[in-house]
């Protein structure tokens, strides 16, 4: 049975009551109904006293907490480990905010119809001794034994996802790999490694993962999971600011194109890079992963006509996309 509003909840400021109930208009076009949703709010205010405390400190963020639930279509209900209210300090604002596991990424990634089904594996220490990496596109043989004990420290993970058409991809990071992101997040830089990151370690490495992976999956025209990804980066600081990114777990600025010697035409530069570029744009189109092929160019050109070139290729073909899909959601 679904847990009642508490009489501690109800008491201790009805200002709570008022906002939650004022989110309902944005339920009418949500897959969720209102009611349900609200006694699992009323039942996470209850379980958490730090939660209720800045519920009550700040109560416009628990309803716009609320307006995310509707909009993301993922439920409160704590049997499906979806989505939770969570208390989170962010720029030195106590408030509600919602999070969502990496569960809560495959769900709306399937339902958006963007992969088949999806896993999480994390690897540790003994592992290595039989688990051989293949490539993005190939399950690895000897896969991790989820029934060994002491296996020593997570090394890494891989997330692997079934494609629609049949296909596999993969996506493996390091543990360096995993924390360089989580240290560069603003939720870690302004508290240090605590909440999320030090309670649920291993649930966060494995959201990190999904997060990661999610940029080669096929879009679909999925605003959900980009929404999704931009309310947990921003609104929940676990990521970079807007004009930061990570290449290779570092931290750098984007490159703009002011920045940047004018593009050498194509039969000024060696015809093998030219192919790799080639090849590294038609992934990009393919997978609508733009955002991720310009990380990869800039990281695998240092030299600066090269990458002028590299990017270039990739901003001509992101924008004749774009003007043939104008519905299309870029990654």
């Amino acid at each position: 049975m679904a847990q009642q509003p508490t009489e501690d909840v109800k008491q201790s400021d009805p200002v709570l009551l008022k906002m939650i109930d004022s989110s309902i208009s944005k339920f009418e076009n949500s897959v969720l109904d209102f009611e349900k949703e609200k006694v699992f709010a009323f039942g996470a205010l209850a379980q958490n006293n730090l939660l209720l405390q800045y519920a009550v400190k700040n109560p416009t963020s628990l309803k716009m907490a609320m307006y995310n639930v509707a909009s993301i279509g993922l439920s409160l209900n704590p049997v499906t480990k979806l989505a939770y209210l969570v208390p989170r300090r962010v720029s030195k604002v106590s408030k509600v905010v919602l999070d969502i596991s990496y569960q809560g990424l495959i769900e709306i990634a399937t339902q958006a119809g963007a992969i088949k089904a999806c896993s999480v594996t994390l690897v540790r220490e003994k592992d290595l001794e039989t688990f051989e990496w293949r490539d993005n596109f190939t399950p690895p043989r000897n896969p991790p034994n989820p029934f060994v004990k002491d296996k020593g420290n997570i090394v890494g993970g891989y997330c692997q996802a079934l494609l629609p058409d049949g296909r596999f991809i993969l996506h493996a990071m390091t543990i360096d790999e995993i924390e360089k992101r989580r240290d560069a997040s603003e939720m870690v830089k302004s508290r240090g490694v605590s909440g999320p990151w030090l309670d649920w370690r291993e649930e966060m490495i494995m959201k990190t993962i999904v997060k990661s992976a999610a940029k080669w999956w096929p879009s679909n025209g999925s605003q959900v999971l980009a929404e999704a990804q931009r309310l947990l980066n921003e609104e929940n600081g676990e990521g970079l600011p807007p004009e930061e990114r990570i290449i290779n777990g570092n931290v750098v600025t984007p490159t703009a194109s002011a920045e940047l010697p004018p593009p050498p035409s194509r039969d000024e530069l060696p015809e093998k890079l030219v192919k790799y570029v080639d090849r590294a744009v038609d992934r990009a189109e393919q997978l609508e992963a733009w955002q991720t092929c310009e990380d990869h160019l800039i990281e695998k050109f240092s030299d600066l006509h090269q990458r002028s070139f590299a990017l270039d290729q990739l901003r001509n073909r992101q924008a004749a996309f774009e003007e043939s899909n104008p519905d299309s959601q870029v990654a």
